[in-house]
């Protein structure tokens, strides 16, 4: 589901607020969910971790907070 999700995230991010559609905000409000849980679980040392990755795929590079 991550990398499939990063792609939709992406074209998210390429259409303008008007083109925005249900399913869109939909998936933005899934993607938000996702992150905040995994966040709230962020281990001893994320660099490069598992978790990092899965951040990654779901369009959240924790790095660049």
């Amino acid at each position: 589901m991550g990398h499939k999700s990063g792609k939709h995230i992406i074209k998210i991010l390429n259409k303008k607020k008007s083109e925005l559609n249900a399913p869109d905000y939909q998936h933005m409000q899934k993607v938000h969910g996702y992150i905040s849980r995994h966040l709230a679980q962020q281990p001893e040392n994320p660099k490069d971790s598992n978790w990092d990755y899965s951040l990654k795929n779901w369009g959240h590079d924790y790095s660049k907070k």
